[in-house]
């Protein structure tokens, strides 16, 4: 949750209608009388999210919801679920862009139904700027995630499940919901092509059913054994990650820090495929990089290694309240350990320090050209406001959109970019370093450079 919301991704608004559909279904179902009306909520969230991020939207909640009716034998419900007119609210609020958008974009409903849907499941979709998180590592990256309170996992399956033909109470019903809610987003996401954060909006229950395992066991004898026992293998963990990341800063001591990280990083060319998957720069990650990480590096040893310590600590004496604070205090180190890593990441992940730097010479008429997608620099039509042009742009998510006969004149050829750089204005040149020895030989102009970092660099046709 730390780390995807520092992004810029619709998971989480995505995350936030679902949860709140969820609970409208869940305080609907149990109520009576007005309390019924809390399925028109479950409506209204749900065509929210589908404005958000598509189908899914219905996916993950009708969904669970079938599944949820079925195994509890309670279809008899669906004469309460408002139906009919939750499905006109639904329509209300979601056909409306969607019907707009495919009247006024010829090929837009194939492309937004079939590429964008059914062909993206299925990795088919074109053109393919994305990648399928490997299996192992799909399933084993939510216990990262979740880490470490993913440690109650295995507390939550023989407490939460009971057989369907029993008579379920409330509680165990709404834990068989969380799980059902849960376990479609990432059966669906495991089969269909995935990034690691597509899974997002499966943290909302899977922290209330950890929360609820941590209760329950911390009220049973066994529990309490099992949670001593887990605290005291992560402490274990800790300790081995904190004496890794030591070692790594102790071995880059004498390496000298430039501010920019990008000039440590093993850097990959800038189409490689694993810069398609969202944590894909960590790879890039040398020994030598460590001399700029060492102060988040140091201090998420202290709080794996002393945290997770104190917590063991207090779990073997029987203070779970005290032990629960030590792991809460050891993540928020970690959390701001994980904050200044990002910050080192800046000039890497962002282009707002080029940004910064286009600013101080615009001047009346200046344009800004982009080599390559758009998206390797975004940050700088952000920070700066101005329209961005595009040399060999109409890739990726340009590349449907290009092919339209209004599409506005943002779309250059390499004689588009010299007629410009000629001319009387000023022009900056967007560029990532492992494209710009190419672009420098096509173009063959005069070039001055404005900034380097992070692996891109602007250049101007002015000094």
């Amino acid at each position: 949750m730390f780390l995807f919301t520092r992004v810029m991704i619709p998971e989480a608004v995505l995350t936030l209608w679902f949860t709140l559909a969820h609970f409208c279904f869940l305080r609907a179902f149990f109520g009576a009388g007005k309390e019924k009306n809390f399925y028109y909520g479950f409506y209204a969230a749900m065509a929210l999210a589908v404005l958000t991020k598509g189908l899914i939207g219905i996916v993950f909640l009708a969904g669970p919801v079938f599944w949820f009716l079925l195994l509890t034998r309670n279809f008899s419900e669906l004469k309460n679920m408002r139906v009919f007119s939750g499905t006109l609210l639904f329509l209300t609020v979601a056909a409306p862009w969607h019907l707009l958008a495919g009247y006024r974009n010829d090929r837009f409903l194939w492309f937004y139904f079939v590429n964008e849907h059914l062909k993206r499941f299925l990795g088919t979709r074109e053109p393919k700027d994305y990648n399928k998180v490997p299996f192992f590592s799909y399933w084993l990256m939510h216990l990262l995630w979740l880490f470490p309170w993913s440690i109650a996992l295995p507390l939550g399956f023989p407490r939460q499940f009971s057989p369907v033909w029993k008579l379920l109470d409330r509680r165990t019903m709404i834990n068989l919901y969380l799980w059902i809610q849960a376990l479609c987003i990432l059966i669906f996401f495991n089969l269909s092509t995935s990034q690691e954060y597509y899974t997002f909006p499966v943290y909302a229950p899977l922290a209330l059913l950890l929360g609820a395992s941590l209760h329950s066991a911390e009220e049973r004898a066994l529990g309490r054994k099992y949670l001593t026992i887990a605290n005291g293998a992560l402490a274990v963990i800790g300790t081995i990650i904190a004496t890794f990341l030591l070692t790594l800063v102790w071995k880059a001591r004498h390496v000298p820090t430039t501010g920019d990280l990008s000039v440590l990083l093993k850097m990959m060319a800038a189409d490689s495929e694993q810069y398609t998957l969202a944590l894909g720069h960590l790879s890039d990650l040398t020994i030598e990089a460590f001399a700029e990480l060492r102060g988040p590096a140091i201090g998420a040893a202290i709080a794996l290694s002393l945290g997770f310590f104190l917590a063991w600590f207090f779990r073997w004496r029987g203070q779970h309240g005290r032990s629960t604070g030590a792991m809460m205090m050891a993540m928020g180190i970690l959390f701001v350990a994980a904050n200044r890593a990002q910050i080192k990441f800046d000039p890497v992940l962002s282009s707002k320090n080029l940004a910064v730097e286009i600013q101080k010479r615009w001047e009346p008429g200046a344009r800004i050209i982009f080599n390559g997608e758009y998206e390797t620099g975004s940050s700088i039509a952000f920070y700066t406001g101005q329209e961005i042009l595009l040399l060999n742009g109409n890739v990726t998510g340009m590349a449907f959109g290009s092919t339209y006969p209004d599409v506005p004149p943002v779309f250059l050829t390499e004689a588009d970019v010299r007629r410009l750089w000629n001319g009387p204005n000023r022009v900056f040149l967007f560029t990532e370093n492992s494209k710009k020895d190419k672009l420098l030989d096509n173009l063959s102009l005069p070039t001055h450079l404005l900034a380097n970092q992070g692996g891109k660099s602007v250049l101007m046709n002015n000094p």
